[in-house]
């Protein structure tokens, strides 16, 4: 081979059976070793042997005689991969090199792409090679694997370049409209927005990243796919199911990230947003999916008692969206501080005796203490440390309520909560909590 010149092109389009090359089962059982295929070639003057371990066949879908008779190289290698490992081999071969590495590119019989890595021991013989021996060892789940990083990063650099852009042009926005005398006003209204966002964006950017771990430790665990299974379709439909679940919801959090973009980009242009009417129990099936994860996360049962499907709220749907959300997050971190056991949180509506509809928000995490039940609604004014939040949460989930409703919140605890007495037994409301209600003036039944 070393002195010949190789017409490469020539063997690509040739069925295995035409190029002198004559098949045989290896014998040596004991190398069946899982995804790994072990072969042999010997060159003698009938032309070449070839041996191979008999999982082959469970590897490619090819039985030895389909291989022989009916396959040709480019039915499992396209022409760039074959050419490479032959240009390889014969550069390998002139300098009479004994050890062949290589990856590669195939497909089975069901026409899968998959990975293989190569490894050829050669022997010589008056300057040319005599016999060939190594396996090829599935890697497909490690390319898989390595694609699927590259992706997560590329996406992750690209939403940190959006997020920079977009805040970026904000504040040079403001920055060029506002005059020098309001430097200093403008330098707080910055400050605020960004703290708004941070406090928004908190909690969703958390849940994408316990997602994309989850994924990626039961991947590098093994714990992705049942032991003992090697079925390369089984293993995609697995791994597909699993990238498709952590796509939708992760695309969810990104979509509600962009949202309260634009929501406090409005805010800050003063511009109106759009009212619209909107189901309320679809409304709340969504923030219970959305908010899924967390509850998960923090083994929160989630009772859902809106029943009014004939009813739609009028005003911004996204400011009630973002208000419910402030709140129940607010639920999730006192539930953490106070290790509460059977955590609870139940969402209700009914009609007031101004005939308008409150929507309340329960939990059992100990209720809100008597002097400072009046000033959660205040700007800036938290329990934390500032590490842990800004005060800036419920004081904008009532902005928001009044901005895009006309409407109101209001937060009680269970025991004083006219609602939660009508509504509530006895035994829950000895499980004192907060409640919290958001008045909606306006609606329409359908």
């Amino acid at each position: 081979m070393a002195s010949q010149i190789i017409d490469i092109e020539n063997m690509f389009n040739k069925r295995l059976g035409e190029l002198n090359v004559v098949f045989r089962p290896l014998t040596i059982e004991t190398i069946q070793l899982g995804r790994l295929v072990a072969f042999e070639l010997v060159k003698d003057a009938d032309g070449i042997r070839f041996y191979t371990s008999t999982n082959i066949q469970e590897e490619l879908g090819y039985s030895l005689e389909e291989f022989y008779l009916d396959v040709k190289v480019k039915d499992f290698l396209d022409f760039e991969t074959f050419s490479s490992i032959i240009s390889k081999f014969d550069k390998h071969v002139k300098k009479m090199e004994t050890d062949f590495i290589d990856e590669f590119k195939f497909k089975d019989s069901f026409g899968e792409i998959r990975w293989g890595h190569l490894y050829v021991n050669i022997q010589y013989q008056r300057r040319s090679w005599s016999s060939l021996s190594g396996y090829a060892l599935d890697i497909t789940n490690k390319k898989v694997e390595e694609e699927k990083h590259k992706e997560d990063k590329a996406h992750l650099e690209r939403l940190n370049s959006y997020i920079e852009m977009r805040i970026s042009d904000e504040v040079e926005r403001r920055m060029i409209q506002e005059k020098i005398s309001e430097a200093s006003k403008r330098h707080v209204a910055v400050s605020e927005t960004v703290e708004k966002i941070a406090h928004q964006w908190r909690q969703p950017l958390n849940i994408i990243s316990l997602l994309l771990q989850d994924l990626y430790f039961k991947l590098n665990l093994g714990n992705l796919y049942p032991k003992g299974e090697h079925d390369a379709e089984v293993i995609k439909s697995l791994f597909l199911t699993k990238y498709n679940e952590v796509y939708e919801k992760t695309n969810n959090y990104i979509q509600y990230l962009s949202e309260t973009v634009d929501d406090f980009r409005k805010q800050i242009s003063r511009k109106d947003e759009e009212r619209e009417y909107f189901n309320i129990k679809e409304f709340f099936d969504e923030i219970e999916e959305f908010v899924g994860p967390s509850l998960d996360r923090g083994k929160i049962k989630f009772v859902n008692n809106i029943r009014f499907d004939y009813i739609e709220l009028h005003g911004v749907r996204n400011n009630l969206k973002q208000s419910v959300i402030n709140v129940i997050h607010n639920a999730f971190d006192i539930f953490r501080e106070r290790n509460i056991n059977n955590r609870e949180l139940i969402v209700g509506a009914y009609f007031n005796q101004l005939n308008r509809i409150v929507i309340t928000i329960v939990d059992n995490a100990g209720g809100i203490p008597k002097d400072i039940v009046s000033k959660i609604f205040d700007p800036y004014f938290t329990t934390r440390h500032e590490t842990q939040g800004t005060g800036l949460g419920l004081y904008m989930s009532r902005e928001m309520i009044q901005r895009g409703f006309d409407g109101n919140i209001f937060a009680f605890n269970r025991s004083t909560c006219s609602s939660c007495r009508e509504n509530c037994s006895s035994r829950e409301l000895k499980r004192d909590g907060a409640c919290f209600s958001i008045e909606i003036p306006k609606y329409k039944e359908i």
